[in-house]
This record gives C-alpha cells, structure tokens and sequence, in this order.
C-alpha cells in the first residue's frame, strides 16, 4: 500500500492547522444542524418527495407501482430500490416524510463514511480526513438538501460509491463480482447509475484486465437477477417505465439546464481548487488507486449528471456524483500541495479561510423565511383534510390525499411523463375525467400549478372553494 507523506510538522500542535481544524469542526456542526432541521420538516421540500412517499404506501399494501397507464393510481417514473426499501416501515407506520429522510439520511453518512475512512486511510492525516467530512457535508447545501430528502439520489450514490470501493479494496475476482453486482444494484436505485460504470472499465483496463470479465459477469447476472426479483415485488411493466423512459431521454439535453448547474459548482471554491490540485500533481497521486480510478470516472459522471439535468424538472441532485467525486480527489489535491509546501501554517490559515467562504449561510435564511409559512399552510390543509368525510382528489399533489387518509389517486405530472415517452394520451385523459365527473366530494388545486385550468365550467359550478390555504384551494361539491 502507498501511503502519501504526513503533514505534521515539527510543532505539535501549529496555529494554523488547530484554526482550519476548528474551522472544519464549525461547518460540520452547521451542516448537521441543517440536515437535522430538514428531516424534520413536515411538508415536501421537493414535489417529488410525495411522489415517493406514495409509491412506497403503495407497495406496502400489496400493489404494483409499474402498472397500466390505463388503471387509476401514481405510476412510479424510477427504478424502484428506494420505495422497496421504505415500504417495510410504512407497513406498521404512519405515512411520514420523516421515515424516508431518515432512511436517506443514512445512506448519506454511509456514503460519507466510505469516502473519509478511504482518505484516512492512504493519507494517515486526520485533519484531512476532517476535510474530507467537512467537504462531503457541504455538498448537502450544494446540492439543495437532496442527501436528506424523500429521493433515491443517496442510496444511487451509496451503491456506485460501495462498488468503487469494493473494486479498489478488494483486487480479486470475488471482488470484481461484488463491484459488479453493486453497480447493478445502483441501477435499480436509479437509472442514471449507468454513468459510473464506463469509468470501473476503464480503470480495470488500466490495471488488472483479467479482472474484467467477473466485473461484467457480476453486472450481467446480478442485474438480471434484481431485473426480476424487482418486476415481481413492483410490477410487469418495469421495462416500460424505467427503460422507455431513459432512453426517450436521450434526444432532450438541454444546455442551459446544464450551465446552470455548471455554475452552481462556483460555490464550493475549496472543492475545486483541492480537485484541481488533484489534477497538477497526477503523477504523484497516480499510485493511489481509489484516486485514479476518481479520475478516470469523472469524464463520465459529468456526462451523466449533464444527461440528468436535462430532464424535465431535474434538480440540483443531478449533480450529486460530480460533487462527490470532486471531493473526493479534492483531499488529495490539498494534503499533495500542503506535503510539498514549506510554509504550512499560511497554507493552512488561507484554506481556513476559504472553506469559509464555501459555507453557505443562505440555507438559514430560506428555512426561517420561506419554509416557514409554506410548512404552516401544508399542515394546516392536511389537517383540515383529516378532519373532512367523504373523497378527495388533488392532482398535483397526491401525497395530501395519501396524508389524509385516503387512497392514493392518480398525479397529473407522473401520467404526464407516461404520455412523455409514449403515445398513450389515457393518462391524461382519465385525469381530465376524474378532475371533472363529479364523482369526488372535495377538489385540492393548486395556484402554481394551474390545476384550475382543468377544471370545465360545469365542474366549477359544481364546486366551490370551501377554504384557502397559500397555494392551494379546497373546492367543496355543492
């Protein structure tokens, strides 16, 4: 094992290191404060977060999220690792956003685990072992809190990351299976795990070929055999959601959708200069192995971050793989320039200071100043719901019918993206169909969403709105 040079210097405790050390520990708390402060959120802070929430009831309760498009119900758009995963604790609990937070929540400290134990590891430092956590956890407010949220991103990025580590960790054949198996397992958390598998080829070609073949052999059966294990417990229309969908997806980049999450790495300048120091001294840091293979990587996690950020209504956690690979050569980078450097002190206060400047107080400012009122609106109208009798329908939302104890009912943007990538207008039609027939008690719209626009003259005679609450209305049958 090649480990790289310490950075103690003669003094035992320098000035300069105790005040990056202590600016470190800082973040980190905050950091940890915020993701605390999230989880316990009671509303969704991505619209998405109620799509998964009803999935995962949904399996819980015996039925299928890959289903016709023609049946009444959400139809699930992602592999489904995630909602398999949270279905058990919705089995014999109340449906929460808190449950599914938690369960990313640790995939996210699983991941952070990886990365920090690997970087102590080759380095023996633990003050860059710190930075690496401190830079892991600032990715969170990088990313807009997707590592805690109701999403499949953490556990995508657990499984390619684990397979990457058992790779590098474990040079045998057995190992190259497992990597393998992992990576395909990564899929089935989400599909755009297939941009981290070009990059474990090319690092095997790299090192060791006859490791190749076990590594595709692994993928191969391990995929096939979770491909049916997962159309069993989900559904027989896995291929047409998942595969339809990804593929249709090709013929949509959209380049200012990628600049502008091009830009939002701007924000992190203690990731990027560590990563790009990680870079100037390549044929120092080549040895490394978890290092080369994060090199080589990156071409591609870039390329598919681009692919998902293209989609429509793709958030900041497209680019989740990309931070983290950063972060991850961003260690080396920095503990490289500070082995070689004669001055440490002054190196050190200076990365003090702008690990500073990565921190971004605004998280505080949004929570306190928008979450608030839009936390209070949600759970007032929840509350209200409870306590109304008879069927509900809110087509934007289906997790406030799910919420207030009635069935899950069909999501306007989940059918949407079902006639995306098809030319199945039923979704839409049944929606349209439900929305205007008079069959439910109470209607939930919401402003932002336009959802009044579907309703016809005839079904707002019908109703009217019984209660306001922010962007949404209640519409009560005459």
């Amino acid at each position: 094992m090649n480990h790289l040079p310490s950075n103690l210097s003669s003094s035992r405790f320098p000035l300069g290191r105790l005040i990056l050390g202590a600016v470190c520990c800082a973040i980190t708390v905050y950091a940890l404060i915020m993701l605390m402060l999230v989880v316990r959120m009671p509303s969704y802070v991505d619209a998405w977060e109620g799509k998964h929430l009803c999935e995962a009831w949904t399996l819980a309760h015996g039925e299928h999220i890959y289903r016709d498009p023609a049946l009444y119900g959400a139809a699930a758009m992602y592999t489904p690792l995630y909602p398999v995963l949270l279905s058990p604790v919705l089995r014999i609990a109340p449906p929460l956003f808190l449950w599914g937070r938690i369960l990313s929540l640790l995939f996210s400290f699983g991941i952070g685990a990886i990365l920090v134990a690997y970087v102590w590891r080759e380095t023996k430092d633990r003050l860059v072992a710190l930075i690496g956590a401190t830079l892991f956890l600032s990715v969170a407010w990088a990313t807009c809190w997707y590592f805690a949220l109701v999403r499949a991103d953490s556990l995508l990025n657990l499984c390619w990351i684990a397979g990457y580590a058992v790779l590098v960790q474990r040079p045998s054949w057995r190992g190259s299976f497992i990597a393998g198996s992992l990576l395909a397992l990564a899929f089935f958390a989400k599909q755009t795990a297939l941009m981290a598998i070009p990059g474990a080829i090319l690092y095997i070609l790299f090192t060791e070929r006859r490791r190749l073949f076990p590594f595709c052999v692994g993928m191969l059966v391990s995929g096939i055999a979770f491909y049916f294990i997962f159309t069993h417990v989900a559904g027989d229309l896995l291929w047409f959601y998942v595969f339809g969908r990804t593929v249709t997806q090709a013929g949509r980049v959209s380049i200012p959708a990628i600049m502008q999450y091009f830009f939002s790495l701007s924000g992190s300048p203690f990731t990027l200069l560590g990563a790009i120091l990680a870079v100037v001294w390549i044929q120092d840091l080549w040895k490394i192995q978890g290092y080369r293979l994060a090199l080589l990587s990156l071409p591609f996690l870039l390329a598919g971050s681009c692919f998902s950020a293209s989609a429509p209504g793709a958030g900041a956690n497209s680019m989740m793989p990309v931070y983290l690979a950063l972060v991850f050569l961003a260690c080396f980078g920095i503990h490289q320039w500070i082995s070689l450097a004669g001055d440490k002190n002054t190196i050190w206060v200076a990365l003090a200071l702008l690990m500073v400047f990565q921190m971004d107080p605004q998280p505080v400012y949004r929570i306190n100043k928008f979450r608030g009122k839009f936390d209070k609106d949600f759970t007032e109208l929840v509350a209200f719901l409870k306590k109304q009798p008879g069927t509900m329908y809110a087509p934007s939302d289906n997790v406030l019918t799910l919420l207030a104890s009635r069935p899950v009912m069909d999501d306007k943007y989940l059918a949407g993206e079902v006639a995306w990538h098809s030319t199945d207008t039923r979704p839409r039609e049944r929606i349209l169909r439900r929305m205007n027939s008079g069959e439910n008690d109470w209607l939930i719209t919401k402003k932002i969403h336009k959802d009044e626009d579907l309703m016809l003259d005839s079904t707002r005679e019908r109703y009217s709105i019984a209660a306001t609450f922010g962007e949404w209305s209640v519409w009560k049958k005459r």
